[in-house]
Formats: structure tokens, C-alpha cells, sequence
């Protein structure tokens, strides 16, 4: 807790990290592995937690937006083409 011991700048920084902190967005999404420079990148700046699964890595926490909307692109393109496997007839096709 701030005191009248803490100096004014510590007091400053302090608020303005706990206002940043309100602007982040939660995310809960899967993105590929070959996504690691974004996830490196999520691993840094971000408040999260990462389930490491069989295709993809699940993410969820908080992030700044611009990284929420990053990860959220990825995520929709790796969702499609999971989509995609999933229909495609070759896609488990023993041969």
C-alpha cells in the first residue's frame, strides 16, 4: 500500500499500470505451433495461461488489444482451416 513514504513517481507509475491493466482483453482462443513468434511475443506481454494440446496451443488471459486482435486473426485462420481438414475426404483417408 502507498504511503506518504512512497515517492510520487512509484505512486504515478503504480496507477497508470493498474489503468493499462483495465484496458487489456480477455482472450480464450487456439492458435497453430508454427505461430511461436506470436505466441513468444503473448508469453512477454501478456497475462495468460497456455494449454499446450496436440495441434495448437490454447491461450487464455488478458493481453493489450492490438495483440488480442493479432492473436485473434491467427486464431480465426487456424479455426477455418481445421474447418477445412475436417471436411476434406483425404483428411484420415487410409490408403
Amino acid at each position: 500500500m502507498d504511503g506518504p513514504e512512497t515517492p510520487p513517481d512509484r505512486r504515478h507509475m503504480r496507477a497508470i499500470a493498474a489503468v493499462l491493466a483495465t484496458l487489456w482483453t480477455e482472450i480464450d482462443l487456439a492458435v497453430p505451433y508454427t505461430a511461436g513468434e506470436l505466441l513468444a511475443r503473448v508469453r512477454e506481454r501478456g497475462t495468460i495461461d497456455l494449454e499446450y494440446r496436440e495441434r495448437d496451443v490454447r491461450i487464455r488471459g488478458r493481453v493489450a488489444p492490438a495483440l488480442a486482435g493479432e492473436l485473434g486473426e491467427v486464431a480465426r485462420r487456424w479455426e477455418a482451416a481445421l474447418a477445412e481438414d475436417h471436411h476434406d475426404p483425404r483428411v484420415g483417408a487410409h490408403g
